[in-house]
């Protein structure tokens, strides 16, 4: 990823010996006045550069995405249930101690005759009901588990479905253990055998013979829309119905862990306000997730479903910049105590960031720096560089100059990547307005996302036919589950695959790094594990 000038100066700028001055004028900037970005020209283009990541980001999920149209829908649905004003009612009230005790009796009391005979020990751990936010987690779920079950009832109307025997034995699998699972996809992996075909082999060797093509497609959608109908249902017993709820007890002691932090705000703040600005922030990025109409004659994408651009995002989080900003100088103005907190963690957090942080400062003495000094975890940027050297020393020597070879060519890919992202994110910078609904255009920088997309494209998918080939991710890009088609119609939609094509076109492909993976691999896990162990200096 490109430096940003911004993000360096606050990193190693060092003013008359004071190495965190650029945060301190930052911090101080922020008690008098909410207009962040008039501190400097560095602040101005740290903020544009997090808008632009934040925009692509948005815009890979909500656009880029097969599911975008579908992930959009879940959201609105879920802000739909948030009762914003009942929320808002209950951070009127003055007192800190009797507002957060309404937030408590809000968000998850519940109410329902296992909560009271539980309370009045007529009985034990019998199931009490739901609170608010698991209320929003289940309908929200249970409304995408419904669409699935269409595609389920749909599937087993079909005249020429396949025989009871096959759907049964998917249906019993799907609630095998997971050591289970594990045995079918090695089986379907090593055999190259399709999912669906491992699996009726595992009930009955004479299920799959009986099958054709076109059943075996369904039994595929079917397999599919069970999978997720079994983890939507897992997750709402997990979070929803769990008896005793170690979800509510969770989020209790997570609420107690801010408590403090949550009472000094509301002492000196109006969060009132900044709860509307979420409700406005969240309406707007449901508005701009939807489909364009179209004004040009477009033939790759019909009139009315033109997706939205990274261009429309980075106008959004443009457009509601001043919401963090106001709540940033409402924070640092009113609550001293907490500013000073984050002032402090600002600073220790920068130090990590820097290349060399064991290196010493000009103006510490040659003594002092000879000196013995306690053994301590450096995590900085670069400090693993030996560990790394190390662990690829370790190779047998046939296959280094492979794992060499691997690691110039993925270095060459990271820094056409790098470029590539440069160039967009200049476009966007300087791109006129006019010219953002151009498919060419839709992308915003992160070479990040480009690698994700890489490891999304490289994974191992079921042979399409009963015994062929294993798919990779790329092969089925653009696909949607049975289940998400029903949940948003066409008209309001648009043909993803148009889009990533164009993507495919600008983008390098990614190098073959199988020696160094394979090799290396295991032993990189472990050498994270233990530096995530030891942790950061205190």
């Amino acid at each position: 990823m490109q430096r940003l000038p911004g993000a360096y100066s606050l990193v190693y700028l060092k003013v008359e010996n004071q190495p965190f001055k650029a945060i301190d004028d930052l911090f101080d900037y922020a008690i008098k006045t909410d207009n962040l970005e008039d501190h400097s020209p560095a602040v101005r283009a740290a903020v544009d550069y997090a808008i632009i990541h934040i925009a692509t980001l948005l815009h890979c999920i909500f656009s880029l995405s097969a599911e975008g149209p579908y992930l959009l829908k879940l959201l609105e649905n879920s802000n739909s249930l948030i009762p914003y004003s009942v929320l808002g009612q209950t951070l009127r009230i003055g007192n800190a101690a009797s507002m957060m005790n309404g937030l408590f009796r809000l968000i998850l009391a519940k109410v329902s005759v296992g909560a009271v005979t539980n309370w009045l020990g007529l009985t034990q751990n019998a199931a009490d009901g739901m609170n608010l936010l698991q209320r929003i987690i289940s309908l929200t779920l249970e409304w995408d588990a419904s669409d699935f079950r269409k595609a389920v009832e749909k599937i087993k109307k079909d005249k020429n479905r396949a025989s009871d025997e096959c759907f049964a034995a998917i249906d019993q699998h799907i609630q095998s253990d997971r050591a289970q699972h594990d045995s079918i996809r090695e089986a379907s992996k090593t055999q190259r055998l399709s999912i669906v075909v491992a699996i009726l082999e595992s009930a009955d060797k004479q299920l799959p013979d009986k099958l054709t093509d076109s059943q075996h497609s369904q039994l595929l959608e079917y397999y599919s829309a069970q999978l997720a109908i079994r983890d939507r249902e897992m997750i709402v017993d997990a979070l929803c119905r769990q008896s005793p709820d170690f979800t509510t007890s969770v989020l209790k002691e997570v609420l107690a862990v801010f408590d403090p932090m949550i009472r000094a705000i509301h002492q000196n703040v109006d969060l009132r306000k900044h709860l509307g600005s979420l409700q406005k922030l969240l309406a707007d990025l449901i508005k701009t997730g939807k489909p364009k109409q179209s004004n040009t004659d477009n033939k790759q994408q019909d009139a009315g479903s033109v997706p939205p651009s990274v261009d429309d995002y980075v106008d959004l989080l443009r457009r509601n910049r001043y919401m963090l900003f106001e709540y940033l100088h409402d924070v640092a103005k009113s609550c001293p105590g907490l500013r000073e907190t984050w002032r402090a963690w600002a600073k220790h957090a920068v130090k990590a960031f820097r290349h060399d942080a064991k290196s010493t400062d000009a103006s510490e003495s040659k003594e002092a720096s000879n000196a013995p000094k306690p053994k301590r975890q450096d995590l900085s940027a670069g400090s693993m560089n030996m560990d790394l050297q190390r662990l690829f020393d370790s190779i047998p020597a046939e296959a280094r100059n492979r794992a060499l070879a691997e690691i110039d060519a993925h270095a060459k890919y990271l820094r056409k990547l790098e470029e590539i992202s440069a160039e967009r994110m200049q476009r966007i910078l300087d791109g006129p307005a006019e010219s953002r609904r151009e498919t060419s255009r839709m992308s915003g920088p992160g070479m990040y996302l480009a690698q994700w997309q890489s490891l999304l494209d490289n994974t191992i998918i079921t042979p399409e036919s009963k015994q062929g080939p294993l798919r990779r991710g790329k092969d089925v890009k653009g696909l949607k589950a049975s289940g998400k088609t029903e949940a948003v119609t066409s008209k309001k939609s648009w043909d993803p695959n148009v889009i990533l094509a164009e993507e495919e076109k600008s983008l390098p492909k990614a190098p073959d790094v199988t020696t160094v993976i394979t090799h290396l691999g295991p032993q990189f896990k472990t050498l994270a594990a233990e530096k995530s162990c030891q942790g950061l200096e205190s």
